[in-house]
């Protein structure tokens, strides 16, 4: 008997708190975690080597992947399109390797 007065009490202590507020506490939880999330992925890709480290560190003369050989390489921003901070990754195992900075063009900024 007093169990279920107790289960009781704290079934009506979670019903007492508005949906609103359950929703709200959801919301910011889930942004700030994406964030947190985001910002250690572009923490991550800023300390990549620059690629004349990477390619001495690998004794490489040519990019390659040094986790799976590839020679396939995937160049992005590390903020946007246009960022003159690239960063290179495997297209194959999908590891990040270096940055570079390349100078966008007028034309590559206008395309």
């Amino acid at each position: 008997m007093q169990h279920q007065i107790r289960a009781r009490t704290i079934k009506n202590a979670m019903t007492s708190i508005p949906l609103p507020l359950y929703v709200a506490f959801f919301f910011f939880f889930g942004g700030a975690l994406i964030l947190n999330l985001f910002h250690r992925y572009q923490n991550k890709q800023r300390a990549l080597p620059a690629r004349d480290l990477y390619l001495s560190a690998h004794q490489l003369a040519e990019p390659v992947c040094h986790v799976c050989g590839s020679a396939r390489l995937a160049e992005r921003g590390l903020t946007h399109g246009a960022d003159e901070r690239r960063i290179f990754s495997c297209l194959d195992c999908k590891s990040m390797l270096f940055q570079d900075h390349h100078a966008a063009t007028a034309e590559e900024v206008s395309a």
